[in-house]
């Protein structure tokens, strides 16, 4: 029993360090303010929009997102022609500079939902924002009707 108490003491911040390097850390990426607008009667795409922000000294970059009840999810910017016309691209590599927010908000930056799940108006969705710094951000969007 002596022998236990004496390797004991050492011993237990040994055993404790794994632990406490798995241990998951604060995230300085938080997101905020995430919606779904729901296609109308008929439609099969939706629009994600959310606020991410980071809080560290490092900028971020979007790698992926994901939303549950959707086949696939992409991130799209809309822009406006050398004609005037409105028109959608794929974004890529879009960056969340180091203590500022990225908008992903009608007009701008969202992200398109396709093949959703039967999906209501004031339901919740859960997803996820994968960083390249290798973070992942969950996040919970409420779904609204394409008229709101």
């Amino acid at each position: 029993m002596r022998a236990y108490a004496k390797l004991r003491g050492p011993l237990l911040p040994c055993l404790l360090l794994p632990l406490l390097a798995a241990a998951p850390a604060h995230s300085p990426v938080t997101v905020a303010k995430a919606w779904v607008r729901l296609p109308a009667p008929g439609g099969h795409m939706a629009a994600l929009y959310l606020e991410a922000a980071n809080e560290s000294d490092t900028p971020e970059t979007v790698d992926a997102v994901t939303v549950s009840g959707v086949a696939s999810a992409h991130v799209h910017e809309t822009f406006t022609d050398p004609k005037g016309m409105t028109r959608m691209r794929a974004a890529h590599d879009v960056a969340i500079p180091a203590h500022q927010t990225l908008s992903l908000s009608p007009g701008g930056f969202h992200v398109m939902l396709h093949g959703l799940s039967t999906l209501k108006p004031g339901q919740t969705v859960q997803g996820s924002l994968r960083l390249k710094s290798g973070l992942t951000v969950p996040f919970t969007a409420t779904t609204r009707s394409a008229a709101d």
